[in-house]
């Protein structure tokens, strides 16, 4: 019996049709004497949810419609590592492997594999340097500026003080007229800032 293969589609602003990817991906699914169940195309280089045919793709794929989703290359269907991250594991919840045909990437043989595993590995590296950037930005900004939030000054250092005292974060919001997670914020930074200094808050 054939093994069921979807095959997926983008075609950037620059170019006038997928034709030269849809025959290309037709003539691979026949090498490998697959079925082609179904083509998902989307046009255009915006984010995701301006791609209704990735959407399709992946409630299909959960309904387990085909065994592969063959495309060109992997830039085709992502368009950000975290993007990657969440379709691979999607894909591989569904038990639906994942080729790309010019990457040589085959998520179902050993090579492929093990490619896909240091992918994901990657994307979610990725995902805690941006966080651990984004912390340093803001806390920089606090230091610089000497209070958190853009429409109301209020001093990082009112708000240590008083958790110092061992007074609630709720207390504090409530005293200083501020919003919960303003304060939960600063504190959090607190408890980074005196970690780093070696320094028990």
């Amino acid at each position: 019996m054939k093994k069921k293969c979807a095959l997926y589609i983008r075609t950037t602003t620059a170019e006038q049709s997928g034709t030269q990817q849809r025959s290309e991906l037709r003539e691979y699914a026949k090498s490998r004497d697959f079925e082609i169940t179904k083509i998902y195309e989307d046009k255009g280089v915006g984010p995701v949810r301006e791609r209704p045919g990735i959407g399709k793709l992946l409630d299909d794929a959960r309904n387990r419609q085909f065994e592969f989703v063959v495309m060109q290359t992997l830039d085709r269907m992502f368009c950000s590592h975290k993007h990657m991250f969440a379709t691979l594991e999607n894909l591989q919840h569904g038990g639906v492997g994942l080729i790309a045909v010019r990457d040589e990437i085959d998520t179902f043989s050993e090579k492929g594999g093990l490619i896909t595993f240091l992918l994901m590995r990657f994307a979610r590296f990725q995902e805690v340097i941006n966080a651990e950037r984004t912390m340093a930005g803001h806390l920089a900004m606090i230091e610089k500026r000497g209070y958190v939030g853009a429409y109301k000054k209020i001093s990082r250092e009112k708000i240590t003080k008083l958790w110092e005292k061992g007074i609630c974060q709720r207390e504090i919001a409530r005293r200083l007229s501020v919003g919960a997670a303003t304060v939960s914020r600063v504190v959090g930074e607190f408890k980074i800032k005196t970690k780093r200094e070696g320094t028990n808050p």
